[in-house]
């Protein structure tokens, strides 16, 4: 971003200008009144050009900020603000700032910041985040978690999906396994490929914004190599059959259906024979008949 200004008085104040031509310009000489022109609390860093016009002051480091960076008179820093990526519904946004940044509380002091949990401070950040606080009129909204990721039991090779749910004010979401940070999982959803017995374990997520952080609760991931379940089967004692005759096993669902299903057939091989329904016995009620085949 350039910053040119014709025939007006401006401020410049609290922003961030990197790899620019000319950042901040005027059309004429300076007229050296500094309340005129004043730029002050940026961070400036990779440009071509800082100042184009101005007094010979601006630029010049002879203090140190509150911070205790060098600065101009102006506490103007030329610094790297040190960006970091954060990705709000799944849309990048480069220009947050790191833990680490320079541009951290160097801002106007005049301005009330709001307090962000994870840099802290209430003095103004430069650049886009800092300032007053947001959403100006709103009460706050901290975050408020009201679903929880839930436990899973599966298979190796089965797809997971975690899921958190939460209410407030411009949320930022982090996924967490065994206590460790995974790297770019930050929406409200957790998504596990085919997984192995390396995924198995305890996850969580935190959810914070300007307000504060919340911790999920924790999910426990179980991955198994065999799965066992416990299922009721209807059998069928069958007596005096004919040993080399078909038969038919039939099934209706009410004593007053008349479309009996035939759901297998056999030859008999012995004159007494046991029969299971493939299908667990889990309907309310089950009518089964056999009938010899001509």
């Amino acid at each position: 971003m350039n910053i040119r200004h014709n025939n007006f008085d401006t401020e410049v104040i609290n922003n961030i200008f990197v790899a620019c031509s000319n950042a901040v310009s005027r059309p004429g000489p300076s007229t050296g009144n500094v309340n005129n022109q004043a730029v002050y609390y940026n961070c400036f860093f990779g440009n071509l050009t800082d100042f184009v016009n101005y007094p010979s002051t601006y630029g010049q480091i002879l203090i140190t900020n509150y911070n205790g960076d060098p600065c101009d008179l102006l506490f103007n820093i030329f610094l790297d603000p040190q960006f970091t990526n954060v990705v709000y519904d799944g849309v990048n946004d480069p220009f947050h700032l790191g833990a680490d940044s320079p541009c951290i509380d160097a801002g106007d002091p005049s301005i009330l910041d709001y307090y962000d949990p994870i840099l802290g401070g209430e003095i103004s950040d430069m650049g886009a985040y800092g300032g007053e606080e947001p959403g100006a009129g709103v009460p706050p909204s901290p975050p408020v978690i009201i679903a929880q990721p839930q436990s899973l039991s599966v298979f190796i090779g089965q797809d997971v999906t975690f899921a958190v749910e939460a209410v407030g004010y411009d949320l930022y979401y982090q996924w967490y396994f065994g206590g460790s940070e995974l790297a770019g999982e930050t929406s409200d959803t957790l998504e596990l490929l085919s997984v192995d017995y390396d995924d198995a374990g305890n996850y969580y997520c935190t959810v914070s914004n300007v307000y504060d952080v919340v911790n999920s609760a924790t999910a426990n991931l179980r991955v198994t190599e065999i799965g066992l379940d416990i299922m009721m089967h209807a059998g069928l004692h069958m007596t005096n059959l004919v040993v080399g005759t078909n038969y038919s096993v039939q099934c209706v669902y009410s004593l007053t259906a008349t479309n009996w299903v035939e759901i297998d057939n056999f030859e008999a091989a012995f004159d007494n024979e046991v029969w299971f329904d493939p299908e667990p016995a889990n309907q309310a009620s089950k009518f089964y008949q056999v009938k010899s085949q001509p």
